[in-house]
C-alpha cells in the first residue's frame, strides 16, 4: 500500500504545472491572488495552492466579512464563461477592514474532472463569497490564464 502510495506521488509530482491565479479587475471588492500548482490525476483535477492571499481592495469604505472560497474549472458557452465542476468550499468567516489580507498557505483540494474528455478550453477559478455590513451576500472571482490545460 505504502508503495502504491509513494508512486502516486512521485507521479503527481512530475506532472504538475505552476499555477498563478489573480483577479482580471483591481476594482473588485475582495480580490484572491494565488500560487501553487495542479496535476492531473484521473479522474481528478489535484489543485495545490502553496499561497492564498484575499485582500480587502483598499479602495472599499466598508469592512467585509468572507465566509468562504472555493476552487473550480470554467469555460467560455457562448459569450458568457461558466463554472462546470467546483470543489469543495472551504469556510473561512474572517472579518476584513479596507486594506487588510489572510494568507492562506498549502491548501489543496481535488476537483472530479470525470466525464470531461478535453480539457484546453478550460481553466481555474476561485471565487469568493463575502457578505457587507447589510448581510448581502456577493461573490468576486479570480483566475487562471485560459488555455492552462493545453
Amino acid at each position: 500500500m505504502r508503495l502504491i502510495l509513494l508512486i502516486t506521488l512521485i507521479s503527481v509530482i512530475i506532472h504538475a504545472k505552476d499555477l498563478t491565479i489573480t483577479a482580471s479587475q483591481k476594482k473588485f471588492a475582495t480580490i484572491a491572488t494565488a500560487v501553487g500548482s495542479f496535476a492531473i490525476s484521473e479522474p481528478f483535477l489535484n489543485i495545490k495552492l502553496n499561497k492564498l492571499s484575499i485582500r480587502r481592495n483598499e479602495e472599499r469604505n466598508d469592512d467585509a466579512k468572507i465566509l468562504s472560497f472555493k476552487l473550480g474549472i470554467a469555460k467560455t458557452i457562448g459569450n458568457k464563461w461558466k463554472v462546470e465542476r467546483w470543489a469543495e468550499k472551504k469556510d473561512l468567516n474572517i472579518f476584513l477592514s479596507p486594506g487588510q489580507s489572510y494568507m492562506i498557505n498549502d491548501y489543496t483540494t481535488d476537483i472530479a474532472i470525470d466525464g470531461i474528455n478535453d480539457l484546453s478550453a478550460y481553466w481555474i477559478v476561485i471565487q469568493i463569497i463575502q457578505s457587507d455590513n447589510n448581510n448581502r451576500v456577493g461573490t468576486t472571482y479570480s483566475h487562471s490564464q485560459q488555455g492552462i490545460f493545453k
